[in-house]
């Protein structure tokens, strides 16, 4: 099963676009990252040059939605272009415009995407918080046979979840339910 995720591409209020990926959505090593590698040395004009070009020059919101398009389609499958009131999937990105440049949001793990847009490279997990807890499996179930010990290099934390790389599981990116969490979360 794939990490599904959208692309919302706006000029202003004005939704443009919208694309529905089926694969890879996550921040880190997939999507995310991938759109901040494109974005990133773009500008936005009005009118262009014979110096502009593809692939660092939009003439406007509508040519950077074609050349993002362009960029993610590359066969059957996969990228979809879908209505802007489909409903949402586990990452919903949007892309819009500020000040002559494009800008990038997404509804969860946003502290790693605004690393990624500062550093313009991938973040380094190890210099992210850790943290220990017990996880129960299942919820209500506290026996000692359905709980593991697990270290995490925390990403994000919300007031449901807290999510990062799980050291457990050669640094997977995982979000934990704070309600199967057993007792404190230790950080250090």
């Amino acid at each position: 099963m794939g990490t599904r995720s959208t692309i919302t591409i706006k000029d202003g209020k004005t939704t443009l676009v919208k694309l529905y990926k089926q694969f890879d959505g996550y921040v880190v090593d997939g999507l995310g990252e991938q759109l901040v590698k494109f974005l990133k040395p773009f500008k936005i004009v009005n009118g262009y040059s014979m110096s502009d070009k593809a692939g660092t020059s939009a003439n406007g919101m509508e040519c950077l939605a074609a050349q993002l398009i362009a960029h993610l389609k590359t066969g059957i499958g996969y990228v979809y272009v879908v209505s802007p009131r489909s409903g949402k999937e586990e990452y919903n990105y949007v892309v819009n415009v500020k000040d002559g440049k494009p800008t990038l949001s997404v509804d969860r793990d946003s502290k790693e995407l605004k690393q990624l847009w500062e550093a313009g490279d991938k973040v380094d997990p190890d210099t992210l918080p850790l943290v220990t807890f017990i996880y129960r499996k299942v919820a209500f179930d506290k026996s000692p046979e359905s709980q593991t010990s697990r270290l995490l290099r925390v990403a994000e934390e919300t007031e449901t979840h807290i999510n990062g790389y799980d050291q457990n599981l050669d640094g997977a990116y995982r979000s934990f339910l704070k309600s199967k969490i057993a007792g404190k979360i230790h950080r250090f």
